[in-house]
Order: structure tokens, then sequence, then C-alpha cells
């Protein structure tokens, strides 16, 4: 089996910019995109589907982008391709947003992955709520990660104790009691407890947060309980990301380490390109479809 990924959303590390916010404007939002083809006959329907889909527009560039079919211009275009190119067999789309990936990672070091697994509807439904909280806490959590030491842990801990909460109530603020817990368990003590996705952890010991390698492996898995595919049967090709290919090379070998992971131009590959116009229709029809502006304040 053979699946294609390209990404939408700014991908990679989810830490302050040089502006001092974690995110672009409308970047909030990460979305995978998989072009999943379960054998060889799959895999020639799906280039000969995204060619012919070229071929009716006349299109002869080396590469027609996601970012292209959302213009204006490019309306007809975009409704062909939602008419045609789209179905519920071939694609997997994985949607992250960045500020509730960071409120799991607070999850993770508040709540413990035991919480996780033995009461998972609380458990996110906590992190839910954290995200409604200002950015602020985020941020001020991203900047600890890249201090990454037990002085910066313990003052993010007491930050959080003093932290004005607005959308969780204080008698039943688990992240409270924890906080509370653990700065009399370790005081001024010179370890305090490790984040999660620490700077140091990845092979690159610079970067942390890296929200796409986690993306890729919930949709791995997903694809394998479904197809009941294994690893040494599972081929994956993704669209080059050099400043991260390593650590996803990395990770997977540990993890899987009989899956074959090949990075591409998405130029060379229909299917990339294919997988790229997949996750850029899903992350605007996400974007417009669930009343977000008003949710996030997405302009």
């Amino acid at each position: 089996m053979k699946v294609f990924f390209d990404e939408s959303g700014q991908t990679g590390c989810v830490l302050q910019n040089k502006n001092g916010n974690l995110y672009n404007d409308e970047q909030r939002f990460f979305v995978l995109a998989g072009v999943a083809c379960k054998d060889r006959k799959q895999e020639e329907l799906l280039r000969k589907r995204y060619q012919d889909f070229l071929n009716h527009f006349d299109i002869t560039a080396d590469e027609f982008k996601g970012t292209d079919i959302l213009t204006k211009a490019n309306n007809e275009k975009l409704k062909y391709f939602i008419e045609n190119l789209i179905d519920d067999e071939h694609f997997y789309v994985c949607f992250y947003d960045k500020i509730f990936y960071l409120a799991t990672i607070l999850n993770i070091y508040f709540l413990g992955r035991d919480k996780m697994i033995s009461n998972p509807l609380e458990y996110y439904k906590f992190a839910s709520a954290l995200t409604r909280e200002k950015d602020d806490l985020f941020k001020e959590f991203c900047k600890t990660i890249e201090d990454n030491n037990s002085n910066a842990r313990r003052k993010f801990v007491e930050y959080l104790v003093n932290y004005p909460f607005k959308e969780i109530d204080e008698p039943l603020n688990a992240y409270l009691i924890s906080a509370k817990a653990m700065l009399k368990v370790y005081g001024e003590t010179d370890d305090f407890p490790q984040f999660p996705l620490h700077l140091g952890c990845y092979l690159n010991n610079e970067i942390t947060n890296l929200i796409n390698l986690n993306a890729l492996g919930e949709t791995l898995l997903s694809i394998k309980v479904k197809y009941d595919v294994k690893d040494c049967n599972l081929t994956v090709f993704h669209d080059r990301i050099k400043e991260f290919e390593n650590e996803f090379i990395d990770t997977l070998n540990f993890s899987n380490p009989q899956l074959s992971l090949s990075f591409i131009d998405s130029k060379d590959d229909l299917l990339i390109q294919y997988a790229d116009n997949i996750a850029s229709v899903f992350r605007k029809n996400f974007m417009q479809s669930f009343f977000l502006t008003d949710l996030y304040d997405i302009p």
C-alpha cells in the first residue's frame, strides 16, 4: 500500500515567531492530507484522475498548487475538483488546531498520560476549555520550553497558579490542583519535571513542538487500523520539508522500523500534488464552514 502526503497551514514547530505570535493570520490550523492507494490499480486510477483534471483545464505548469485552486479566478477548477476528484475512499485528512495541540502537551504534563487513557472525555474537555484562554498562557509555555531548565519550569508552574483562568472553574481546575501540588513536592529543587516534547528531545535539539510529525503518526495509525496493513507493507511518500526530514526519518525508524518513508518534490509526483490540493481545499472549507471566524477571530 502507498500513501502520498502533503500539508497546508504553516508547518513545523509551534513556537513564537519574530512578531511574538504563535501563528500568523489564518495560520492557526494545520492540515495534513494523504492520498491512499491500496494497490497499483488504484494508484493508476488516481494518477489518471488528477491528470484528467489538469488536461481538462489545459494546466501545463510543473505544479498546480492548492493555493492556486482557491483563488477567485479558479472557481470553476475548484468546483470541478470537489465534484470529480474527492471521494470517501482514497483520502485521509488530519486537522490540528495549534493551540489545542499545545493544550494537549500541557495536559500530559499536569494531568498525566494515565488520565488520557482512563478518562479521555474529561481529559479532552479540559484541553478544549484551555484553548479558549488567552494566547498569553501558551506564549509563556513556549518561552519556557525554549529556556528548558528547572528554574524556568518552576516559574511557569507558578505563573499558572496565578493565571486568571476564564474558562475553567477554580474548584474543578485540575491544572491549578496539579500545579500547586508540584510546587509543594519540588519546591526550590533543581529537578523540576521536564516538559513533554521539550527542547532537546528531537534529533535536532533546536526544535520542539513539531506538530506535523504528530499529525503524520496519527494518520498512519488510522490507515493501518482501517486496512489492517503492517508497516512492512506500507510505503509513504511525503512532500519535501528539508528542515524536518531527518526528524521524521529518525522518529519513524525508531517507532516503525519496517515502514518505508521517502521525501520527494511535489513537482515530480502528481499524487503529491493531489494531496496538496486536498489539504488546501479541506483547510479552507473547514475554516469557513464551522463559524470559526466568530469562534477564533480569524479574519
